[in-house]
């Protein structure tokens, strides 16, 4: 009995963290088009404000895992999001306050040291122990 409830609990996290992967993989190949819910609400069928309100179910879902779900406790797991949710916009935002003249290391060393000081800021607010 102790086996099923195991095996449950595995594919129910893993079957989150694939429909995580993939809400993530949809906001990024739409620029975050995909979480507005006016275009989806233009629009004629039912398919685009469904994909929409899914999106927003599992990362507010993601969310309650962890702050105050079964989540709450993997501190890397946190420090990770933090320094994501840190790094992203400074990855959207320097390709387009760069001149077009710029040449493409310069933008990579520029996103590098977004990376560096994301990552100890992270680590500053989410210590190790």
């Amino acid at each position: 009995m102790r086996f099923i409830a195991s095996s449950s609990r595995v594919l129910g996290t893993t079957l989150f963290a694939i429909a995580l992967a993939l809400v993530l993989f949809l906001i990024i190949l739409s620029n975050g088009r995909v979480l507005d819910l006016r275009i989806g609400a233009a629009a004629e069928g039912p398919t685009l404000p469904a994909i929409a309100l899914f999106c927003w179910a599992i990362l507010l879902a993601f969310g309650v895992q962890l702050t105050v779900g079964g989540w709450k406790h993997h501190r890397g797991l946190k420090r990770s999001v933090l320094m994501v949710l840190l790094l992203l916009p400074l990855l959207i935002v320097i390709p387009s306050v760069l001149p077009d003249a710029t040449p493409d290391w310069v933008g990579a060393v520029l996103a590098g040291f977004s990376a560096l000081v994301a990552c100890v800021i992270a680590e500053l607010v989410v210590p190790r122990r």
